[in-house]
Formats: C-alpha cells, structure tokens, sequence
C-alpha cells in the first residue's frame, strides 16, 4: 500500500464535502461486520480524516460497529482520527508498531495525546 497517502470519509461511506452528511443512499452503518483493520506498510500515508464532532454524537450514524482490532504497522501516518475511534465502541486493540511518528506521538502515556486513546483496553506500541 505504498501508494495510499490519504484516507478520507469516503472510505467510510461518507460524504467527501465534510459537511457531516452522508450521501441520501447511504447506509447509517459502515463496515457493519469489519472485525480486524490492518494497515502495513504505508510509507507515503499522510493523514486520515476523522469524522465531524456532530457525527460523532450522532447515535444513528454507526461506524465499524464490531471493530475489536486496529493494527498499524510501518507507516508514515502522524495523527489517527480521535473521534473515530471513539465512535469505534467494540474496538479492544489498538496496535502501533515500527511507525515513528505515532509512536512518539501516543507512546508517552501522561503525554496529552495518550487521552485520545486511553478509552481502549489494549494499546501496545512496538
């Protein structure tokens, strides 16, 4: 995946305008059985635009309802979506490995970035 260098809402179903809204013909659900996430390897990955705070407290809208792992490993990324991953519910790992950036980020666990995700069980970086 050495070309992915942006993910944006549209990888969520969602609209590309960020305006919170989601297309008329969309689902409420996104990836509604999506259990592991895994990206390796993503050398170019720039940034992963998280969902709106609206969207966020929306109860409707329903995000990757049974994701209960996130791994990323060898990627460039230096930032994750902290609303998302909030709206995440069932996720219980989150793994970081071999990616510098976040792990200087979120590896320090009194560091104000770690809040982001201290609601998630298992965080391991490596």
């Amino acid at each position: 995946m050495n070309g992915l260098e942006f993910l944006n809402r549209e990888f969520l179903g969602m609209s590309g305008n960020n305006d919170g809204s989601m297309p008329s013909s969309a689902v409420a659900i996104s990836f509604p059985k999506l259990q592991i996430l895994s990206f390796w390897r993503c050398c170019g990955w720039k940034g992963w635009e998280d969902i709106t705070a609206e969207e966020a407290t929306d109860n409707a809208l329903s995000i990757m309802p049974c994701l209960k792992e996130l791994e990323i490993v060898d990627c460039t990324l230096t930032a994750l979506p902290h609303r998302f991953l909030r709206k995440a519910l069932a996720l219980e790992n989150l793994k970081i490995e071999d990616s510098l950036y976040l792990s200087q980020r979120y590896a320090d666990k009194n560091g104000s970035d770690w809040r982001f995700l201290s609601h998630i069980p298992s965080v391991k970086m490596e």
